[in-house]
């Protein structure tokens, strides 16, 4: 008896671990465009070193988690930038060219900006360059450009402010609609 608990145990706990595998792959490939409700939500992003997982110290320069604006299967990502003065380019790649990010807003006494880009799939990591000037700083002067790997993490999405299907009224059985 106590070995047929056992065996019983083992298998339970290879499906369980089988199954909670699959079920996560399968609500992390299932975030895309068309079953994004209407509205905002937040999203958590990593900045990686071009063409590796390693985090980019451009990563230091963003706010990690980003607001992602969804209508109609149309992804728009708002991204604060970091010590935005330093950062005299920031674009996204779009059908293979780097193009500007749009300016939603600027807040110079904290030294942030706020830039917008399209994203076509929330699981495929965004290509963008970025040109870095440092200056102020006695005997250091900083001027390099880079492209790095934008990689947004589906699964930490939240809702903010969505908007909810209407629910479709049934009418009950027995009754007619006019």
């Amino acid at each position: 008896m106590k070995q047929q608990l056992q065996k019983l145990m083992i298998v339970f706990s290879v499906f369980l671990i089988v199954f909670s595998s699959t079920l996560s792959t399968a609500f992390a490939e299932t975030s895309t465009n068309e079953e994004l409700l209407n509205g905002e939500y937040e999203i958590d992003l990593v900045v990686y070193k071009d063409g590796t997982t390693e985090t980019s110290v451009m990563d230091d320069y963003v706010n990690n988690t980003a607001s992602l604006f969804v209508e109609d299967g149309e992804l728009l990502v708002h991204l604060t930038l970091l010590n935005s003065d330093w950062i005299k380019v920031f674009q996204t790649d779009r059908g293979g060219q780097f193009v500007d990010a749009g300016l939603v807003s600027e807040n110079t006494e904290d030294d942030t900006r706020v830039v917008s880009f399209p994203i076509e799939d929330l699981n495929q990591s965004l290509d963008a360059f970025t040109h870095v000037v440092i200056t102020g700083i006695p005997n250091f002067h900083y001027d390099n450009e880079y492209t790095v790997q934008v990689q947004f993490d589906a699964a930490s999405l939240k809702e903010i402010n969505v908007e909810q299907p209407e629910e479709v009224e049934t009418p009950e059985e027995g009754t007619e609609e006019p």
